[in-house]
């Protein structure tokens, strides 16, 4: 659920959705939530719940901390970590990226699971 209690705006996030190749929808798609509530996110309207902001950095490859305008150093220290290279999703449809977004999840859920 969103919280609507001191929503700020995500500017990183816009940045980083638009660097991506990623509409409000795309996005929204990727993460489980509407076009509307992405596009309310980043103009600070509403501010998304916990699990949606790991999502939505999961999805772009950064911090929560970088979402939300926190700490400007984490952006590329996550990609760095991850190791990875946006280069390779260009050219993919939202559906395939999509795809590998669920298997990411599945990966995530199953380490979590062993945890």
């Amino acid at each position: 659920m969103d919280s609507k209690s001191n929503p700020r705006r995500m500017d990183n996030l816009r940045r980083l959705r638009k660097e991506r190749g990623l509409t409000c929808e795309s996005l929204g798609t990727l993460v489980g939530v509407k076009k509307s509530a992405m596009s309310k996110y980043e103009r600070g309207e509403i501010q998304p719940s916990k699990q949606v902001l790991e999502n939505i950095s999961e999805a772009l490859c950064c911090t929560v901390d970088y979402l939300l305008d926190k700490d400007e150093s984490a952006h590329g220290a996550a990609q760095r970590a991850a190791g990875l290279d946006m280069e390779v999703f260009n050219g993919l449809t939202l559906s395939e990226i999509g795809a590998l977004s669920k298997i990411a999840q599945i990966f995530k859920e199953q380490r979590n699971a062993a945890n």
